[in-house]
């Protein structure tokens, strides 16, 4: 049970960055400054890149616990699922919620 779990977390942790990194992109390059009371994009691209950060730390402890103990490596093929099923679990959230208007 504890091997599944670590398969289950090593690939999160390959798919979470890459995931995050396009949201995020999105987001930057979709940004729009709402008048003089907007705290501009500085703080959005903080932001983002410590999220970006703190997610690559936590691949490369997966990658650490994945060479450690081989039962626990995962697929290229899973983590480019797990992508995909995330960047479609965030685009239909941001249709359901967070769309102005």
């Amino acid at each position: 049970m504890l091997l599944l779990i670590g398969r289950i977390y090593t690939a999160l942790s390959f798919a979470l960055p890459l995931a995050t990194l396009v949201v995020s992109a999105i987001w930057i390059a979709r940004f729009k400054e709402n008048g003089p009371q907007s705290a501009g994009l500085g703080p959005l691209m903080v932001g983002a890149l410590t999220v970006l950060g703190v997610l690559t730390a936590n691949a490369v402890l997966a990658g650490l616990l994945a060479w450690s103990q081989p039962a626990c490596r995962t697929s290229f093929m899973l983590v480019a699922l797990l992508v995909f099923g995330l960047l479609v679990a965030a685009a239909l959230f941001w249709w359901l919620v967070g769309r102005p208007g």
